[in-house]
């Protein structure tokens, strides 16, 4: 039975050569195309390896793939604001390329939201009850996101958790100073909570990268030190109004 609203799903691809055709095989397997899955906007987000190649080359055969090809690598949180950009649903959504979410959980998370009647007004959003990351990514996350929790007032319990599915209605109230790290991740639910959107965290497994590298390994005590400054700039961001997002299709 087909569901009578549809999402977009924008995924941020880093030098994901080695994943993507896993990505594409475990959507298709996963039967969204038929649960409300119109279209998956696939950000290169600035590919060194042959991302860019592969890319083009599935989305000529796969018109539910939209490619988004990015010069330059705008980091986590850039990488999906463009991806937004070319959306056409109500609703959005946004997993990472790297295979550690899967399209089950998705689906779970995308089936309880359609039977919510304040569904316009939630974000839904996984958080890694199961977690096969390394014990230094575990700790770092608990970190963050008790400091996100304590400065902005967030109280979830996985700031980063996906996947993350919401009305588009969301991103027009984010202000004009976006943060293009993973802290978007803080900058989505904080304007989320100002608004008075219901946040719903469904139970997720995280799992371990099974090829590629993170886009942030090499650069981590650099990527720490911004995140706090980042973190408290959000607090002083509080009330800011919303701007427009322009979408270009």
């Amino acid at each position: 039975m087909r569901i009578n609203i549809e999402f977009s799903l924008v995924i941020p691809l880093w030098n994901e050569e080695k994943n993507l055709l896993n990505l594409i095989k475990m959507l298709e397997e996963s039967k969204l195309l038929k649960l409300g899955l119109k279209e998956a906007i696939l950000v290169d987000n600035g590919s060194s390896d042959s991302t860019t190649k592969l890319l083009k080359n599935i989305s000529n055969k796969k018109k539910w793939i939209i490619p988004v090809f990015l010069k330059t690598n705008l980091n986590y949180g850039g990488g999906i604001y463009e991806g937004f950009k070319y959306t056409t649903c109500d609703y959005i959504a946004f997993i990472p390329g790297d295979l550690q979410i899967h399209a089950n959980d998705l689906k779970k998370i995308w089936n309880i939201l359609v039977r919510d009647p304040q569904k316009s007004k939630s974000l839904y959003k996984g958080y890694r009850k199961v977690r096969h990351d390394s014990f230094q990514m575990k700790f770092i996350s608990i970190i963050y996101t008790f400091l996100s929790n304590v400065i902005l007032g967030l109280n979830v319990k996985d700031v980063n958790g996906l996947p993350k599915i919401f009305h588009k209605s969301l991103i027009t109230k984010i202000p004009q100073t976006r943060m293009k790290t993973f802290v978007f991740d803080s900058q989505l639910i904080s304007v989320a909570r100002q608004n008075r959107y219901f946040i719903n965290e469904i139970p997720v497994t995280f799992y371990s990268r099974r090829e590629g590298l993170s886009s942030w390994s090499s650069k981590r005590i650099r990527t720490y030190i911004q995140v706090l400054f980042q973190i408290i700039k959000l607090f002083f961001l509080k009330g800011s109004a919303g701007v427009p997002i322009i979408f270009k299709r």
